[in-house]
């Protein structure tokens, strides 16, 4: 096997000139595989962590936190689902403003979003330090509540670990049976920081696809100009703080419902938000979101591929043909004859490798010249797939076209007519 690579690397390098061109094409057709390939997935990174919230009839809503829904703030999925036919607690699915604030401030200088298990566990965004709530363990005592912060403006100088006092109204009745109000602190905890390319659950009224559920943390940023803390609804709820629906919300439905009922339920929807559409038309926009592209650019892509694998193929004959002569010397000094061909596949294999080792290079350069940063262009397990897949196929036809020369001559012959 060693001695065959040996003759194939000879080979190369004895037809440097095709081969550079096999090289060089596939070493684009490779980096364009790539894009392609991430350019897909990436439209597919925002339907796949809530498929699952996409399945039968519901709504998908901007609760906003302003019109309580009669007398009645959502505060809990139990408060829509009480006013609403066929609808289950658990079958709400929301986010949640918690109402924090520093002392002595009349203006809140930070926004603080809670999310359900749902969102904070399927969606993780991009960390600069610490960690997501995925990776929280333990639990927090009562008014002790994790946070993870994105601080844009750098109005909290604080570090992963710290711990700050923040204030809520505590509403009460006192012994005359009147209504009261005091600021009570409570405590939170950095656990991470979001990066500032970080997107995070949040509706985006420009969409009405999948894209609809996220929002990037900087433009959220840029629009309120408050810093912004992300904490899970669970520690809200255990804690005396003042929180209402606020934001992305998925309302699920049973099935067959009567007309009557839907228009009760469409009523209570309008009473949460002015932004609310069928969660069946957002699956439906959301598809057509992801396939519009793959529907543009399958042919793009069989077309290269078949491109490729049509001038590498020109390429290897001629060099089969070219090499001929060498393959009889080698026959007469002891190879068997059908070897040949994988000396052949061996300079398919060093292409491909050399392909590889300049596409690297070549997206290596232009990360560093950021060239990129605009781009979703990323090298994970689908774009490996797709390249593995692209030198399988290469390797075969590239492989059978001198199969059928060396099968139709002989050794022999080769060195009669040379």
């Amino acid at each position: 096997m060693k001695a065959l690579f040996r003759l194939s690397w000879k080979a190369f390098f004895q037809s440097w000139k095709l081969n550079l061109c096999v090289v060089i094409q596939t070493a684009v057709i490779l980096a364009t595989l790539i894009s392609i390939v991430s350019s897909a997935h990436s439209r597919f990174t925002y339907y796949t962590p809530f498929r699952e919230l996409l399945q039968g009839e519901g709504y998908f809503c901007n609760a906003s936190p302003a019109p309580p829904i009669g007398s009645k703030y959502v505060q809990d999925s139990n408060v829509v689902s009480e006013l609403m036919e066929g609808v289950r607690d658990e079958d709400v699915y929301l986010t949640y403003m918690a109402m924090l604030e520093n002392k002595g401030q009349d203006i809140m200088d930070s926004l603080t979003y809670a999310y359900d298990e749902i969102f904070y566990k399927n969606w993780i965004p991009e960390m600069e330090s610490g960690v997501w709530f995925n990776e929280i363990q333990n639990d927090y005592e009562k008014n002790v509540i994790p946070v993870v912060i994105y601080d844009e403006a750098d109005n909290y100088d604080v570090a992963i670990g710290d711990r700050l006092t923040k204030y809520y109204v505590y509403w009460y009745f006192d012994e005359n049976n009147i209504e009261q109000s005091e600021l009570r602190p409570a405590t939170i905890e950095i656990v991470g920081r979001l990066s500032s390319e970080a997107e995070v659950v949040y509706y985006d009224i420009h969409y009405t696809d999948c894209r609809g559920i996220f929002r990037d943390v900087h433009e959220i940023c840029e629009e309120f100009g408050q810093t912004l803390f992300f904490t899970r609804s669970s520690d809200i709820k255990k804690s005396d703080v003042f929180y209402v629906a606020s934001n992305v919300g998925f309302i699920h439905m049973k099935d067959n419902l009567s007309e009557e009922q839907i228009l009760v339920n469409k009523s209570v929807v309008q009473g949460l938000t002015d932004d609310y559409m069928q969660i069946a038309d957002l699956k439906t926009n959301s598809k057509h979101y992801i396939y519009a592209q793959l529907y543009t650019l399958l042919p793009i892509v069989v077309c290269i591929i078949l491109l490729t694998i049509m001038i590498s193929c020109s390429v290897n004959t001629i060099i089969t043909y070219q090499r001929l002569r060498d393959y009889s010397v080698y026959h007469i000094c002891g190879m068997q004859w059908k070897y040949s061909l994988f000396v052949n596949a061996g300079i398919s294999v060093i292409q491909f490798c050399f392909a590889v080792l300049f596409s690297v290079i070549g997206i290596i350069v232009c990360e560093m010249m950021n060239l990129l940063k605009e781009t979703v262009i990323a090298f994970g397990i689908w774009q490996v797939i797709t390249c593995i897949v692209f030198f399988m196929l290469n390797l075969f036809v590239s492989f059978m076209l001198p199969a059928l020369i060396v099968g139709h001559t002989t050794p022999v012959e080769v060195l009669r007519n040379n």
